[in-house]
């Protein structure tokens, strides 16, 4: 934990690799959830993606996503970095998980495209 919060919740670009670091020391899934979802550099929401194991909760980060991300210059970015978090979740869930959630109706919508 940094002085007035934990090292991963920055949007400074360039305590990016601390930021990812200080996730990669993490392996409580309800933690990387909180990372995932909240973290506003999208390559530390994805760090955390890639380190839940639980399919349970990648299949909520899929859902939730992420609406905190902002570009390097600080602002949000409300398209790309949902969309790489949500990608990355999708990724690890793979084709049975995501047709899992297609099933339970957990967040697609008709013909949304998920992994490129």
């Amino acid at each position: 934990m940094g002085l007035f919060g934990p090292a991963w919740d920055t949007s400074n670009p360039r305590k990016r690799d601390k930021a990812i670091a200080s996730v990669n020391r993490i392996g409580d899934d309800a933690e990387l959830l909180e990372i995932a979802t909240n973290a506003q550099l999208v390559e530390v929401a994805v760090a955390a993606v890639n380190r839940i194991s639980d399919p349970a909760v990648l299949a909520n980060v899929f859902r939730e996503g992420n609406r905190n991300i902002v570009d390097d210059s600080g602002k949000p970015d409300r398209r790309n970095g949902p969309t790489r978090v949500r990608k990355a979740a999708a990724q690890r869930l793979g084709d049975d998980g995501l047709a899992a959630l297609a099933r339970e109706g957990g967040g697609l919508s008709s013909g949304e495209a998920l992994v490129e």
